[in-house]
């Protein structure tokens, strides 16, 4: 079924998608409609992954598709760390099972078959985490071009993935209310199509199917009464919402969840508008160590007031502090590494319950966004592991980069590095690299000639990024 994106300011409408994603007219955003009153049966018949869902998204023919096996996430029933809390029945969407480990794989597999329907032949990204190494590995996947705006405040571990998946990386502003704002004077200038999911609207649609997902795997009896979402640019509970009222249009769901949204303390406009009953405000200056949920000037932020409220829910904000125990509690008890953003619904979670807000007995789902193992402090853990470990990454390090000069064999390189290590040791680190496709190697004559792989050319350039920045 064919849809039409209409501006939430003036109502005007089109077919396709402008390049920069918002108003050709008023510069507003966009947002996906689709006409349901034929009564027409939907049913979903793919397996479950998110291009299941497609009959309720934007037409894209199989051939331009980009389906990495994104979406279909684990929905887990949390018994340790319910029992933990004092609570029965808290489930976990865990959303770190993605391809690049994050949620933004769903908004980039649909973005970007978008731009390859409709022909355009290069995209722009502004992040500070998530979507930027998503972009750019779907990107990685495609004929499509890509470049990608990262802030001064990014996290090193994200950004490597980034640099492992692209070379067209620069950094503009501070937070990421100023590359976005760089990103949409470069799309215009530069014909670049808008796929920063803040502004995209194709990312509302693909974030639903986390709902549509949930709802497919409950049952009547135990559908959620809440639902708990991190909130940055508003973007994800948004979507959450739109997707279990599209299912509730379509006879699929026969309840509604109430919906809860967190901030941290530090960055929470929505919930500061939520809690004087006002319009959302831009901060600032806003501050958290969670940057997946540093937005100072949220976009989807009325929208998400409107959702909180309509679904009768709440808005709370939660301290860094008690982010970074939700985080160790659930590795702790359900073996899950989350961000800090998702860490933060756990945190909200423990709040709400302390306070008897939520019924021990209700049934609660926590969505788990991203893996906290591209988290700044665990970057910053390894760099402080003991000598012996920094001077294994050294040596492998060194020879990278004489490999890189060009291909050579086991003594001569172990000569290149002024015989300091055993030569054993060399072949040892030989034999790592290879088991990690970073090199190859060949028989010519009666030496083992060792030549760097494209992985590894990727590798040493993000590892040699990463000490410039560190």
């Amino acid at each position: 079924m064919d849809g039409v994106f209409i501006c939430k300011a003036c109502k005007m409408q089109y077919k396709t998608l402008p390049l920069n994603a918002k108003c050709e007219k008023c510069d507003s955003l966009l947002e996906f409609k689709m006409d349901y009153d034929d009564n027409r049966l939907f049913s979903f018949t793919e397996p479950l992954t998110f291009w299941r869902y497609s009959p309720l998204l934007p037409s894209i023919k199989e051939k331009n598709r980009l389906n990495w096996n994104e979406g279909g996430t684990p929905y887990l029933r949390a018994k340790k760390l319910s029992a933990n809390l004092g609570i029965i029945n808290l489930f976990l969407k865990d959303e770190t099972k993605n391809p690049t480990h994050s949620y933004s794989d769903r908004a980039s597999s649909l973005i970007l078959s978008y731009a390859l329907e409709v022909r355009y032949l290069s995209v722009i990204c502004a992040s500070n985490g998530n979507s930027g190494a998503s972009v750019a590995a779907y990107s990685a996947r495609s004929p499509l071009a890509c470049k990608i705006i990262v802030p001064k405040k990014v996290a090193i571990g994200k950004l490597a993935q980034m640099y492992i998946f692209s070379d067209n990386i620069s950094e503009f502003g501070e937070l990421l209310d100023n590359s976005i704002a760089h990103s949409e004077v470069l799309s215009e200038k530069e014909g670049l199509f808008q796929a920063t999911p803040e502004i995209n609207p194709l990312s509302i649609e693909a974030q639903a199917t986390i709902a549509y997902e949930i709802i497919e795997k409950t049952k009547e009896h135990n559908r959620p009464d809440w639902i708990i979402v991190p909130m940055g640019s508003g973007g994800l509970l948004w979507s959450i919402w739109k997707g279990f009222k599209t299912f509730k249009q379509l006879n699929l769901c026969d309840k509604l969840p109430r919906i809860i949204g967190v901030q941290a303390a530090g960055c929470a406009p929505i919930v500061e508008a939520y809690k004087n009953k006002r319009k959302v405000k831009p901060l600032s200056n806003p501050s958290t160590n969670a940057l997946e949920i540093l937005v100072g000037n949220p976009y989807w932020g009325e929208a998400a007031l409107f959702a909180i409220k309509e679904s009768n829910g709440l808005a709370i904000s939660v301290t860094d502090n008690e982010i970074i125990e939700s985080e160790k509690r659930l590795a702790r008890t359900e073996g899950i590494f989350a961000e800090s953003a998702s860490s933060a619904t756990l945190a909200g979670l423990k709040k709400l319950v302390d306070e008897g807000i939520i019924d021990k007995s209700e049934n609660i789902v926590c969505l788990i966004t991203g893996s906290g193992l591209k988290e700044p402090y665990i970057i910053r853990a390894l760099s402080e592991r003991p000598k012996i470990m920094g001077q294994r990454v050294s040596t492998k390090l060194e020879i990278l980069r004489i490999l890189e000069i060009d291909a050579s064999y086991g003594y001569a390189i172990w000569q290149s590095l002024g015989s300091r290590k055993s030569i054993q040791s060399i072949y040892q680190h030989l034999n790592e690299l290879e088991s990690k496709a970073l090199i190859k190697s060949k028989q010519v004559k009666n030496k083992k000639i060792f030549e760097i792989t494209v992985r590894g050319q990727k590798v040493l350039s993000a590892l040699e990024t990463l000490v410039d920045l560190l």
